[in-house]
């Protein structure tokens, strides 16, 4: 072998095999350069929203009359702008809301103290309930004695009685006083006869109850028997104790 083909010879040996060089594989990247993709990190969380309730007035308490009561108008609210979707109102203090509606009348029967309640629901069907005292005064009946009246002596006349109460009691009893002592139960009936053996001005008084145990005013009214029987001497003053007859 020549010089020159060991030369050739060394220059082969020299040479790297292509073949056997391992290949690496790259993302051509917008620079010229490989690149490796990236996974991107992911965070979570729980968003809580609480429901608000709404807020219900019942109008505050109140006073009213027998026969009148008052008028009840309740209102709601709800701070994030749901709509008050119902009124209901509980007003004889059992516990159930049955009389619907936001404004009513509340007149019972009888005097005295009631608690009531108003209850109002929004859109999202939540609930708020308010309370309130309405106090009912009583109203006491009125008396009439009838008009004042003219009367012969031995014959009298016949007294008519009346009685009202505004708040629609019903009068249930009628009380005279006849004879002037202001003690009453003379008579016990609305119209009862009035025929005092003397004659002269008499004044006669009527008080009458309702059905709440209410008693009136008296009234009183003026009679007078002016037509002497013959042969009697009138006396300057009645006798109230014995100048008339029932």
């Amino acid at each position: 072998m020549g010089p020159r083909q060991q030369r050739e010879l060394r220059n082969l040996r020299a040479e790297p095999d292509v073949q056997s060089r391992p290949c690496r594989a790259t993302t051509p990247s917008t620079f010229g350069s490989p690149t490796t993709t990236a996974t991107p990190a992911v965070s979570s969380a729980t968003i809580t929203i609480n429901d608000v309730h709404p807020t219900a007035d019942a109008g505050g308490n109140q006073s009213g009359n027998e026969g009148t009561g008052v008028s009840l108008h309740g209102s709601g609210n709800s701070t994030t702008g749901d709509a008050i979707s119902a009124y209901a109102w509980d007003l004889d203090n059992n516990g159930s809301f049955e009389t619907s509606g936001q404004d009513q009348t509340f007149n019972p029967d009888l005097p005295g103290n009631y608690p009531i309640k108003l209850r109002v629901t929004d859109d999202d069907g939540d609930t708020a309930v308010s309370s309130a005292v309405i106090t009912i005064t009583d109203v006491a009946p009125t008396a009439n004695a009838g008009g004042n009246q003219t009367g012969a002596e031995g014959t009298g006349v016949t007294l008519h009685g009346s009685g009202n109460n505004t708040a629609g009691d019903a009068i249930v009893s009628y009380s005279w006083d006849l004879n002037g002592d202001n003690v009453f139960g003379d008579a016990t009936t609305a119209t009862t006869s009035f025929n005092p053996d003397l004659p002269g001005n008499y004044i006669v008084k009527l008080k009458v109850t309702d059905d709440d145990s209410q008693t009136s005013a008296v009234s009183q009214r003026d009679h007078y028997d002016h037509q002497r029987r013959p042969n009697r001497q009138r006396g300057n003053q009645p006798d109230w104790g014995h100048a008339f007859s029932r």
